[in-house]
């Protein structure tokens, strides 16, 4: 049906959505209130900087665990990647040893002790230290292929896209949600990796990031659980990584990858028991391919293990009633949170659908394959998450629903929205 229909040219689809992208930049500028601007702030802000650095050395000492791959490299145009994978992997490892360790200082606390004082930094310290000595004695195993694919890069783009970023950290080093705003430009980190694995054009993925980071890190309410880390935000971004590594499992079988997207899409388990938590291992392990479900039943199942015993305790009591339309439609239209986010991600998926060759096509040498199944298992992550929080046992409600679902759709609207690469000659 879709074959029959007269599709929009490159052109047409480009005009579109860089229309909606100006607009989308402008609405969130105007929304910049001066009142968030807090220049007492930057001191803890600088303090939390470094806590998180040291959070990404831990999670880049875990990263040297896991199977050859990407990422992990450190050249200046893999550093970012690293950096966010490291940062991700990091809060995680944090999240998984909370529990143990809360149960030990509060058995400790009771009998007045002083080692519940020192103990977490002791812990902290002996953990990194016996984590760099095994990666030390197993370097030659993170070894990758010295080669790699010839790529489209930024280009002229790449100092204007830094100078944006750093502009928007540097807007967010004066308010109150700086932990979240690293957290969001990580996650965008991962989505825009996930596009350029995609093939997607490096043009089209400087816009997706500079779309992705416009609304000014809105998402600072609620109670924390780790570093400023609200719930929703938690599974977004986990949902949103996975869905990111899910791209080079599926189009080049990378295990590096394939790992961390069983670790990611589980890290739900941690969070909450509704159905949402079981979503991406279901999609993960459905989207493989018959020879690579060996290996991600044995890493899902293991981080399904681990993740549902120390996350039992979290989950909250269910909403009790089915999401309202108005209400969703509202708050995603809420320009002070979302600008115009929403509209504009909603567009990109639509005019995607429309111009995205379904057809399977014979590859020819020097041409870019379409992300066929890549978009299909996204889609299906996407529609299984709308389903579960749609249903009125799940405990999350319209803003919490809109945040969890934006990451994987973005990166959805990016895999089908976004032209190829141009292939390297």
């Amino acid at each position: 049906m879709l074959a029959r229909v007269p599709r929009p040219s490159g052109r047409v689809l480009a005009v579109a959505l860089g229309l909606g992208l100006a607009a989308h930049v402008l609405v969130a500028a105007g929304s910049l209130r001066e009142r968030e601007l807090q220049p007492g702030e930057l001191a803890q802000n600088v303090a939390w900087l470094i806590a998180a650095l040291c959070v990404a050395l831990l999670g880049r000492l875990a990263l040297a665990f896991f199977p050859p791959g990407e990422p992990g490299g450190h050249l200046p145009r893999e550093l970012p990647e690293t950096t966010a994978t490291s940062l991700a992997l990091g809060w995680l490892a944090l999240c998984v040893a909370a529990a143990p360790l809360a149960l030990l200082l509060a058995f400790l606390a009771d009998r007045n002790s002083e080692l519940a004082r020192w103990l977490p930094y002791a812990l902290g310290l002996g953990l990194v230290a016996v984590l760099a000595l095994v990666r030390w004695a197993t370097l030659p195993g993170a070894m990758v292929p010295r080669h790699a694919v010839a790529q489209e890069s930024f280009g002229r783009a790449g100092p204007l896209l830094l100078l944006i970023v750093l502009a928007w950290l540097a807007h967010a080093a004066y308010t109150r949600s700086f932990v979240v705003a690293l957290v969001w430009l990580a996650l965008g980190v991962l989505l825009e990796r996930g596009l350029w694995r995609a093939r997607r054009s490096a043009r089209g993925r400087a816009l997706f990031l500079v779309a992705f980071l416009a609304p000014a890190t809105p998402w600072s309410g609620g109670a924390s659980r780790l570093f400023g880390l609200t719930e929703e935000l938690a599974l977004a971004a986990a949902l949103g990584a996975g869905a990111a590594s899910l791209v080079p499992w599926l189009r080049r079988a990378d295990r590096r990858a394939g790992l961390l997207a069983g670790v990611f899409l589980a890290a739900p388990l941690l969070v909450t028991r509704d159905p949402l938590a079981w979503v991406g291992l279901t999609v993960l392990v459905g989207a493989a391919h018959p020879r690579q479900r060996p290996f991600l039943l044995k890493a899902a199942g293991v981080c399904a293990l681990a993740f549902v015993w120390i996350g039992w305790m979290w989950s909250g009591p269910a909403r009790g009633r089915a999401l309202q339309m108005d209400e969703l439609v509202r708050l995603a239209l809420l320009r002070e949170d979302w600008a115009l986010a929403w509209p504009l991600v909603l567009l990109a998926v639509l005019l995607g659908v429309w111009s995205f060759p379904w057809r399977p096509a014979t590859w020819t040498p020097g041409t870019i394959e379409a992300p066929r199944r890549e978009v299909v298992a996204v889609a299906s992550l996407v529609g299984l998450a709308g389903a579960t929080l749609a249903l009125p046992l799940s405990p999350w409600f319209e803003g919490q629903a809109l945040l969890i679902l934006f990451p994987p759709l973005a990166l959805l609207a990016g895999l089908l929205a976004l032209p190829p690469e141009r292939p390297a000659k």
